[in-house]
């Protein structure tokens, strides 16, 4: 277990209004996974690994067959909902409630983590992947998504829902590759690749990692 946060971070923590999130997961429909993101994931996953703000922990669920998953989050709602989905899908994943901000493990505790839908929700994305960074061995990887700036079918998508006062996720922040790129090799966590995915299904035939039109974002950093 970590020592107690900064006062810096339990301002952080304090501003995160864990009641709104249990709401938007009210409101939300269970997340789909996504096969190339999938793919990326069993990559990289070791014997062991860890989800930041896992939600309903569509992924840990995903990669749970013959490996150790821990899932972290900070609603109530969302965990409860997750449980439920771990029991139906009869795999073992172990859920804790607890602040990107002062995740409750040791240094270097995990060879491999990752987020999905989390940094684009948060007040300082720095401050958690200095956290994400503590926990990771060296030599182990961070895998991160987060929305694509560039690509006008997020937009489109998003400004649909919006009309239809479907749009749960508030101002959430977008993201540009080399924006993105900058702000993990800050954290001196050097590069090792950047994909793109998640197409309308009309255009799933243009669904390659390498297509920048993706809505979503993908980086995979090593911690030296």
């Amino acid at each position: 277990m970590r020592r107690d946060p900064s006062s810096k971070l339990k301002r952080m923590v304090r501003a995160m209004k864990a009641e709104e999130w249990d709401e938007i997961w009210l409101k939300s429909r269970l997340p789909e996974v996504n096969r190339s993101l999938l793919e990326q994931l069993r990559k990289y996953a070791g014997d062991i690994v860890l989800e930041v703000g896992c939600g309903t922990a569509t992924y840990s669920v995903a990669l749970a067959l013959g490996r150790q998953v821990i899932g972290v989050d900070f609603s109530l709602k969302a965990l409860k909902t997750a449980k439920q989905r771990i029991r139906k899908a009869k795999v073992a994943v172990n859920l804790v409630r607890g602040s990107v901000y002062n995740l409750p493990f040791r240094d270097q505790a995990f060879h491999f983590a990752f987020s999905e839908g989390l940094l684009e929700h948060l007040t300082d994305e720095g401050a958690a992947i200095t956290e994400m960074k503590r926990i990771i061995k060296h030599g182990g990887h961070i895998l991160t998504v987060v929305p694509n700036r560039i690509s006008p079918f997020y937009f489109i998508w998003r400004h649909f829902l919006t009309i239809k006062d479907e749009w749960i996720w508030g101002n959430e922040r977008t993201y540009l590759p080399w924006s993105l790129s900058k702000l993990l090799q800050k954290q001196r966590l050097s590069q090792q690749s950047l994909f793109y995915f998640s197409m309308s299904w009309m255009l799933k035939f243009i669904d390659y990692p390498w297509n920048p039109l993706g809505t979503r974002i993908a980086v995979v950093v090593k911690k030296d």
